[in-house]
């Protein structure tokens, strides 16, 4: 069955918008700070975007799973590392790059804690803007996707401003950090009103779609 997805530029869209911008406020900022997800014990700080519960990162895990792609990787945006962590467990090397310093000291911690420090390096920054031009074997980001203005410290992780800005950004540095014809993978869903590379894996939810997007650089 075809999802029912509505556009962002609807009065129902902008209804929707609004309240799934106010759950994952809740959600972010409420959420427990040690979890499981997929075998590993997670620390994820309040206000640091939780893989417990989100679509986009059971989406990202079972797409992660079937590539094979040599190393390095490179998430941007990782948060506190629950997909880079996925990776790491397959001896695959990643560098995680994020903006928000403890999310990344987090992400240390998870790495520690699950054995796959020797796997991973992260660095602070805003997108990818410190990594290097041409250097990755594959790039994934699970990045701001809904077309709002943040407010507060938590709606960064979410909320990719009223032109899509954010996600932008993200799209085009991972797409320079990544070498020729390597794919880039991002979540994106119906209500962000893009539409850009094609779906790999998607899940339908009353009136909306939630899909993971490869594009390459050609």
């Amino acid at each position: 069955m075809a999802c029912i997805a509505i556009p962002p530029d609807t009065v129902t869209g902008r209804l929707m918008l609004t309240v799934t911008k106010t759950l994952l406020r809740f959600y972010l900022v409420r959420h427990k700070n040690w979890i499981f997800f997929r075998g590993n014990r997670l620390y994820v700080p309040s206000g640091c975007f939780t893989p417990a519960g989100t679509i986009t990162s059971d989406l990202f895990s079972m797409v992660l799973a079937r590539i094979q792609m040599e190393e390095p990787w490179a998430e941007i945006g990782c948060g506190s590392g629950q997909l880079s962590l996925l990776v790491a467990k397959r001896g695959i090397y990643v560098v995680g790059s994020d903006i928000d310093e403890k999310c990344l000291r987090a992400m240390k911690v998870n790495s520690r804690a699950n054995k796959v420090d020797g796997y991973i390096d992260v660095v602070l920054c805003d997108a990818a803007s410190c990594l290097r031009r041409n250097a990755f074997n594959l790039v994934f980001t699970n990045p701001p996707y809904f077309p709002m203005e943040a407010e507060k410290p938590a709606d960064v992780s979410i909320l990719a401003g009223r032109d899509l800005r954010i996600l932008k950004r993200f799209l085009l540095d991972s797409l320079r950090i990544s070498k020729k014809s390597v794919p880039v993978l991002f979540s994106v869903s119906s209500l962000t009103g893009l539409k850009i590379g094609q779906p790999v894996l998607c899940r339908c939810l009353p009136l909306e779609r939630i899909c993971i997007n490869i594009v390459a650089k050609r």
